[in-house]
């Protein structure tokens, strides 16, 4: 059998013996072939998973190393087992406790445990100690002769030790350190202890002498490292409110040639490292925390995200960063957006295949006005999704030539159907120098053009920001509403009815609440859902009112953002005419509120009311009517009428 020929042939010359020692010493071959001699799970109560230590062998020596996590599959599956022989396809050489480990990111199995049967050669322990100072105090077991090859005669015991890929294996030697010009420090202090690198570097950073770690490498696990990377990314200072109070953060994406990675500062943090670094220059960045990221706010391909601290230290790198790349995307196909969680950050590349006008929206929190557009993206799977743009942005955009836009960090949003939105970290890039948006340019200009294709961000009815336009009568018969979840449309009406009864009321003056307040013996104004009592209270609008076309009429609930659109005032205003009974002006602004045209999205949803279910229809956002646009969107709708 298959097995049994194996058995027979398989020895030490199947591995690239000596390809240990070389690459811990940082002159490793490329895709070294090794034997897996024992594997040991190892669970940490502070890991946010499952992690594999391994035994490898090159049949002269034996090294533990670590699995990468995104390869934890290959174990649980069984298809790496022990006595397989792998074939590494990239890896890094970490040093921790003053140890040694190869981290091995990416493996490919060339033979399983049961075929191979048993171990390869007869491997020593290969030990490579660093000392405290940084420079290395090698113990090495005395080498032993592998098994011949077929093709070329034994090794004799005065013969040097010669690895399977064609170079001697360099005797120990201690890292070469090289000499630099003085360098700029920023922030932290500049004492403290030597840290190791995790693969051989050009040299050693000036931060404290310490050598550089590649991105790729940083873990938990370790304290002592100095990156050196570029800036990507550097969105503005965002000032934040919760429950534990006010604050301020920061973020930048920083990239080397092993990867990419967020790192994010709070308060004086921030405030002290902000001002220090520029998109795309080089530093080094030596101290922080890291901790898992979160995908929500990073499209960062990087299991980690590196938290500053008081003792972070930033230096900027004048010399022997042009190898660095500027600028790093995980591209992922607009088609494959379905199956993305919802929340979560990607990057996006599509041709601009329709760019509507610019359109503005009341902000909930600080009820300013905010530029927006919806721009349609396209790519060769003949998908296409919505994705909105905000404030200069959306202004400065110009999509009448088709460009090609590279989105780094967009947010992914479901309603019923995809969407996407800029959020404070994203990147745009407009027909950037890369191959995927040559490839993409030239496929739309004699292909994409002129072919059909499928919108995410409308092929589930109802569902999505980028709604369905229906006249009223064509709501009632669609019968909607009546899911698990809202539907969504759009539509074209004129106001003919606003109720003014109660037009107002009380809220808590909180940025972050707009419940009801009511006002106790005190005179002051207590808040249920805070569970404060505040000296003072601000007004905020909620309303019907009744929509018409041509064919049927709906009525609408309107909140604050809406209503201020709708009466040209904000809710104070309405709530101090009310309070002085100045029904004169009061009555002028609810009459000139009526019959005007509108484009309204609408938020549809049954209802239970003693008993008895309806539909109750709320407007999520309106504008005046852009009659150009509206002519646009009339005749597209008639030549798709004619094409059926």
């Amino acid at each position: 059998g298959r097995t049994h020929l194996l058995l027979w042939k398989m020895d030490a010359s199947a591995l690239s013996t000596g390809a240990i020692q070389a690459c811990v010493q940082g002159n490793g071959p490329p895709r070294p072939r090794l034997q897996v001699l024992g594997i040991k799970k190892i669970t940490s109560e502070k890991s946010t998973g499952d992690r594999f230590r391994l035994q490898l062998s090159d049949g002269i020596h034996y090294q533990p190393g670590m699995l990468a996590t995104q390869m934890n599959e290959k174990i649980t599956s069984n298809e790496l087992d022990k006595l397989c022989i792998i074939q590494v396809e990239k890896m890094i050489v970490n040093t921790v406790q003053n140890r040694k480990i190869m981290v091995l990111i990416n493996v490919t199995v060339i033979h399983k445990g049961s075929e191979v049967g048993s171990m390869l050669g007869q491997p020593k322990n290969l030990e490579i100690k660093m000392c405290e100072n940084g420079s290395s105090a090698q113990q090495i077991s005395k080498p032993q002769p592998s098994v011949p090859y077929n093709n070329r005669p034994p090794l004799g015991n005065n013969q040097p030790l010669r690895s399977t890929f064609g170079n001697p294996v360099p005797p120990p030697s201690a890292p070469i350190e090289h000499k630099t010009p003085p360098k700029k420090f920023y922030g932290g202090t500049t004492g403290g202890g030597g840290g190791f690198r995790a693969t051989p570097s050009s040299g050693k950073s000036p931060i404290s002498g310490r050598n550089v770690f590649p991105i790729a490498s940083l873990n938990p696990y370790q304290n002592k490292w100095t990156i050196k990377a570029r800036v990507t990314s550097k969105p503005n200072i965002r000032n934040y409110s919760n429950s534990r109070g006010e604050g301020r953060v920061m973020s930048v994406e920083l990239v080397d040639q092993s990867g990419e990675i967020r790192a994010t500062g709070f308060n004086e943090d921030a405030d002290r490292l902000y001002p220090l670094m520029e998109v795309n220059k080089v530093y080094y960045i030596s101290r922080g925390r890291l901790r898992p990221a979160n995908k929500q706010y990073t499209s960062c391909n990087n299991d980690y995200e590196l938290m500053f601290s008081n003792d972070t230290m930033v230096e900027e790198c004048f010399e022997g960063g042009s190898e660095l790349p500027s600028l790093s995307f995980n591209f992922v196909p607009i088609s494959d957006l379905e199956q993305t969680p919802k929340d979560n950050v990607v990057d996006v590349i599509g041709v601009c295949a329709n760019c509507p006008d610019i359109s503005t929206v009341i902000t909930r929190t600080t009820n300013k006005k905010l530029s927006k557009r919806d721009i349609t993206l396209l790519d060769k799977s003949g998908k296409s999704v919505q994705c909105t743009i905000w404030g200069t942005e959306a202004e400065g955009f110009d999509g009448s030539q088709h460009p090609v836009v590279a989105l780094k960090g967009v947010r992914v949003s479901e309603f019923n159907g995809v969407t996407l939105s800029a959020i404070n970290s994203t990147m745009l890039c407009l027909n950037p120098d890369i191959p995927e948006a040559h490839h993409l340019k030239g496929w739309y200009d004699n292909y994409g053009k002129d072919q059909q294709s499928t919108s995410l961000s409308t092929q589930m009815s109802f569902g999505s920001s980028q709604a369905p336009f229906l006249t009223f009568q064509q709501v009632k018969a669609a019968d909607i509403g009546r899911k698990e979840k809202p539907d969504y449309f759009n539509c074209k009406g004129t106001i003919t009815y606003l109720r003014k009864e109660n037009i107002v009321y009380k809220a808590c003056p909180s940025s972050d609440c707009n419940k009801k307040v009511s006002e106790d013996n005190s005179g002051r104004y207590h808040c249920e859902k805070c569970g404060q009592s505040y000296s003072d209270f601000k007004y905020r609008m909620i309303f019907k009112i009744s929509v018409s076309d041509y064919g049927d009429n709906i009525w609408l609930d309107c909140f604050n953002e809406a209503g201020v659109v709708i009466l040209g005032v904000d809710a104070q205003q309405i709530g101090e005419a009310k309070e002085k009974d100045d029904t004169t002006q009061f009555d002028q602004i609810i009459d000139e509120a009526n019959f005007k045209d509108y484009i309204l999205k609408v938020r549809a949803k049954m209802d239970t009311y003693n008993d008895e279910q309806r539909l109750r229809c709320s407007c999520v956002t309106l504008s005046p009517v852009n009659y150009a646009q509206e002519t646009r969107r009339r005749l597209e709708e008639i030549k798709s009428i004619m094409n059926k």
